[in-house]
């Protein structure tokens, strides 16, 4: 195995991610509220290609927007098993 990244850097990738893979319309502004669960199944070998995917775990409306779940999960290319799986919490305001 060669020289790998900081679990941080992955989830420092995270935000970007969320923005590439869904918006939110109508939103005047998102904040990141925090992370409920985050697990780091695999090392990102440094060089690695990484692609992010999400799913929508849960949404519950609150004074002046949205509360928002959800899973993030980012890839390896050419790996099995994840790097990391994190269960997001964003608030959208409307």
């Amino acid at each position: 195995m060669s020289t790998v990244h900081p679990g941080c850097l992955t989830l420092g990738l995270l935000p970007s991610m969320m923005r590439a893979v869904f918006t939110v319309e109508r939103a005047r502004s998102g904040v990141n509220f925090g992370l409920e669960k985050v697990r780091f199944p695999c090392p990102v070998e440094v060089g690695a290609r990484v692609r992010g995917g999400a799913e929508l775990s849960g949404a519950q409306g609150v004074p002046g927007g949205w509360l928002v779940s959800v899973r993030m999960t980012v890839q390896i290319e050419n790996e099995r098993r994840p790097a990391c799986v994190a269960d997001t919490v964003s608030l959208f305001l409307v």
